[in-house]
C-alpha cells in the first residue's frame, strides 16, 4: 500500500489539513516494505534515506553518497525539488546510523564505496556505559 498525502488550504488561505488516500500496489511495481517503527522513530528526511537504502539493498544496488543525495530532495524553501548536498546526505545517514536503523560499513564495497545494511528493528544498546550515555539507564 502507498499512502498519498495532499495538503489542502481553505480558499481564504487559512487553515490547512491533509487529505490522505491509500493506493494498492500492483505486482509489477518496484517497492520495499518498511517497518512502522521506523516511521515513528525517524524524521521524514531520515525515513526517506532509510527507504532509499532499503530499496537499493533489496535490488542489490551499491549506492554512492552522491546517488543517495540525488534521491533526497528539499521539500520546502527556495530549493524545493532540488537534491540535497552530499554533505547533508552524509549527515542524514549518520543520524539514521546513530538511531541504529542502518549499519554503514565504510569503504568496504566496490571501488571504495560504503556498504549500507538496513535493519528491521534497531539493535538494543548492550553495554551499561552506552545505555547510560544515551539516557536509557537511570542512575541509582
Amino acid at each position: 500500500m502507498e499512502l498519498v498525502s495532499e495538503r489542502r488550504t481553505l480558499p481564504g488561505g487559512t487553515g490547512t489539513s491533509a487529505l490522505r488516500t491509500v493506493r494498492a500496489m500492483t505486482r509489477t511495481e518496484a517497492f520495499v516494505w518498511l517497518p512502522v517503527a521506523a516511521a515513528e522513530d525517524l524524521t521524514p528526511r531520515q525515513l526517506r534515506a532509510y527507504a532509499l537504502i532499503a530499496f537499493a539493498q533489496a535490488r542489490g544496488i551499491a549506492l554512492t553518497e552522491a546517488e543517495l543525495a540525488a534521491g533526497l530532495l528539499h521539500h520546502s524553501g527556495q530549493k524545493a525539488g532540488q537534491p540535497i548536498s552530499v554533505t547533508a546526505a552524509s549527515a542524514v545517514v549518520d543520524a539514521v546510523e546513530a538511531a541504529r536503523w542502518v549499519t554503514v560499513q565504510r569503504r568496504v564495497g566496490a571501488q571504495g564505496r560504503h556498504r549500507y545494511v538496513t535493519t528491521s528493528l534497531p539493535r538494543p544498546v548492550r553495554t551499561v556505559a552506552a545505555r547510560r550515555s544515551l539516557g536509557l539507564l537511570k542512575r541509582l
